[in-house]
């Protein structure tokens, strides 16, 4: 017939490793005044423990961004053994999305400059999109805008972390 069935496949020949950061708030139920001072607009007001953040610098919002973004969350809650609840995924994109993009995906701005959200299917968890060139210049975004692909936005943030 020339069907070949498999079970238990591997679908890959090692476990996936994130290059992402993975910010974990210990014991208390809500952030900290000192922790909401170093965390950026879009994560600041999660109210998950642990936060994802899978940072692209050479690309911006993509299918394939999207895809990985959506796979780590998955992965990293069943290794963790966290409910939905317990993660919030960020993708942060030094470069601007494109307007086209950010429909596609069903990306809409917030109340917050550079923040987006999508909830473009009801069984994926939503990912906060952050455009680093367009966040605002408050001081909790300045760590993550010293990437952004806007020379000025740049040096706003190196301004901004400068000491007194």
């Amino acid at each position: 017939m020339g069907l070949s069935v498999h079970t238990e496949l591997a679908v890959m020949n090692w476990p996936p490793k994130a290059d992402i950061l993975i910010i974990r708030r210990q014991q208390q139920a809500l952030w900290t005044t000192a922790q909401l001072e170093r965390l950026p607009d879009g994560v600041r007001d999660s109210q998950a423990s642990h936060i994802l953040l899978e940072f692209k610098y050479t690309e911006s919002l993509t299918a394939k961004a999207s895809r990985q973004a959506l796979a780590y969350d998955l992965f990293y809650k069943q290794t963790q053994e966290l409910a939905d609840s317990d993660v919030q995924t960020v993708l942060l994109c030094a470069k601007q999305p494109w307007a086209s993009h950010l429909k596609k995906y069903g990306y809409v701005k917030t109340s917050l400059p550079g923040v987006y959200r999508s909830d473009w299917y009801a069984w994926l968890p939503p990912v906060i999109l952050l455009s680093l060139n367009e966040l605002s210049d408050a001081p909790q975004n300045a760590w993550v805008k010293c990437f952004a692909s806007q020379l000025k936005e740049k040096r706003k943030a190196f301004t901004l972390l400068q000491p007194l």
